[in-house]
């Protein structure tokens, strides 16, 4: 539901719902399918998030040990996406 003035509306997809960069209007329903395509596109960066929220694996260590793990992984995995959305 959206609001206009304080009352509530139902969101179409064809209802706009902001505008890009080029002034173009952006539907809800194209919104929606930018946002899922990205999780889509990006497993591996959807899954290294959980596991780091999570606290599993590596994460989950005592304090220092904890802190040098996060760093190097997440050092690896920003390499990793990079080369990924690269193409190499």
């Amino acid at each position: 539901m959206g609001y206009t003035k304080g009352k509530p509306r139902e969101i179409t997809e064809d209802m706009v719902v902001g505008y890009d960069v080029y002034g173009r209007e952006i539907e809800a329903g194209r919104l929606s399918k930018w946002a899922y395509r990205q999780l889509e596109t990006q497993p591996e960066m959807y899954e290294a998030l959980k596991e780091i929220s999570e606290g599993r694996g590596r994460y989950s260590r005592d304090e220092l040990t904890h802190a040098s793990n996060t760093i190097e992984d997440m050092k690896a995995l920003a390499v990793q996406a990079l080369l990924k959305a690269e193409g190499k």
